[in-house]
């Protein structure tokens, strides 16, 4: 299996745009992390919307917005992964 963990910020047009392209993939054995700064009410909406809308699973690592801390949070997504491969990607 593949983790596919995408990093983003705010850009929820841009994350929907790389959903749409994952779920055109024809190989189908992954799991989708998200890692992101903004626990905001939009963007929680955004990902119950897509989790019903999309035939692979989102799992989602937040972490309080207080500055630049990219590295911190894709860590702790690199730790919950399931895969035995990891590929991380910057969604915006």
């Amino acid at each position: 299996m593949i983790s596919l963990i995408i990093s983003f910020y705010k850009r929820l047009n841009f994350l929907e745009l790389i959903h749409q392209s994952i779920d055109r993939q024809s190989y189908k054995d992954f799991e989708v992390i998200l890692a992101e700064d903004n626990n905001d009410p939009e963007t929680v909406e955004f990902i119950i919307k897509a989790r019903m809308k999309y035939n692979f699973a989102i799992q989602q690592i937040s972490q309080e917005d207080i500055g630049f801390r990219n590295t911190r949070i894709l860590n702790r997504t690199v730790l919950t992964a399931k895969g035995g491969r990891h590929v991380i990607i910057d969604g915006d």
